[in-house]
């Protein structure tokens, strides 16, 4: 039996592994992580469909990957099983300081992106100069998280928690390992061109909160994100920064600029504050290799890791 090590209990470790296990049932897959959810840089985040920090990933990979998480969630949104996970559709307003913001590579993706109007614009503060809108969903991680580990194991899926500090050390074991880690993968793959996004965020009760902002100004960020039951306030886009501890002078910045943008946000209850690491490298890098090693027992043989 081919054996197959997912190592990461993330969104995208325990996509990989559902999918995996579900339309290969005769594999033998098991993730591999040091913690799942709710305590994994995906339960931090609000879910958003759109592409983010992807830095200098090629246009046309950005467009083909979208879509193809778009038509996922579309799917999923009518399977009788998925009924325990919330998928929201809301529209979401890009708004930037600049003028004339350019429409991103992937809005043929969604099927109704328009650049904003200048009467459209004064919803927002003055410094915001210009955006565009589309109606896209949030599929909330914390809820689709708890499904994906549902559906994996009743495919047969196992887990272990286990650290995992080289691949020689899988390679008597599986046949495969795809490399699911996010930002540990700067230390498991020797690579230190991955590097920290650090995002910090504020989750408060807001439930008339029915629409998605997301602004840009200098090299700053606000958005508020809506989930089922708080919304998410955010935050930082902090490249290289490895503190994840709580900032007060971030969180003021999220408290100051949110408001701003939404003043009906003065009644909220705040919940809680979280900070965790987007991973991030001058690419996406999506890649096989396969790789000569010589375990403890002196057999050599061929590991083929997924990244």
């Amino acid at each position: 039996m081919v054996k197959v090590a997912v190592i990461g209990a993330g969104v995208i470790g325990l996509s990989t592994a559902y999918i995996l296990k579900s339309e290969n049932p005769s594999i033998d897959v098991q993730i591999l992580t040091k913690s799942t959810s709710p305590n994994t840089c995906t339960d931090v985040a609000a879910g958003l469909w759109e592409p983010f920090v992807m830095r200098n990933t090629p246009a046309e990979l950005q467009r083909k990957w979208s879509k193809i998480t778009w038509d996922y969630i579309e799917e999923l949104k009518t399977r009788n099983d998925a009924k325990d996970v919330s998928i929201l559709t809301l529209p979401a307003y890009n708004i930037e300081d600049k003028e004339n913001v350019q429409l991103p590579p992937w809005k043929d993706v969604v099927p109704d992106m328009r650049a904003l109007t200048k009467e459209e614009m004064k919803m927002f503060p003055d410094k915001y100069k210009s955006g565009f809108v589309f109606t896209t969903y949030i599929l909330e991680p914390s809820k689709y998280m708890k499904w994906l580990m549902k559906k994996y194991i009743e495919a047969g899926g196992s887990l272990h928690y286990k650290k995992v500090n080289s691949f020689d050390s899988l390679a008597d074991t599986y046949d495969v390992v795809v490399n699911c880690t996010g930002f540990y993968a700067r230390d498991l793959c020797n690579d230190a061109t991955v590097e920290p996004v650090r995002g910090q965020v504020m989750r408060v009760k807001a439930p008339w909160i029915n629409r998605i902002v997301l602004a840009t100004f200098g090299d700053k960020v606000a958005y508020i994100i809506p989930n089922s039951e708080t919304v998410v306030l955010g935050g930082t886009v902090q490249l290289g920064n490895f503190n994840g501890e709580i900032s007060e002078e971030d969180k003021a910045h999220i408290l100051r600029e949110t408001a701003l943008i939404d003043p009906n946000l003065e009644n909220m209850v705040h919940v809680l504050d979280a900070v965790d690491f987007r991973p991030s490298r001058p690419a996406v890098r999506l890649e096989k290799e396969d790789i000569q090693i010589t375990s403890w027992s002196s057999k050599s043989r061929v590991l083929k890791v997924i990244y």
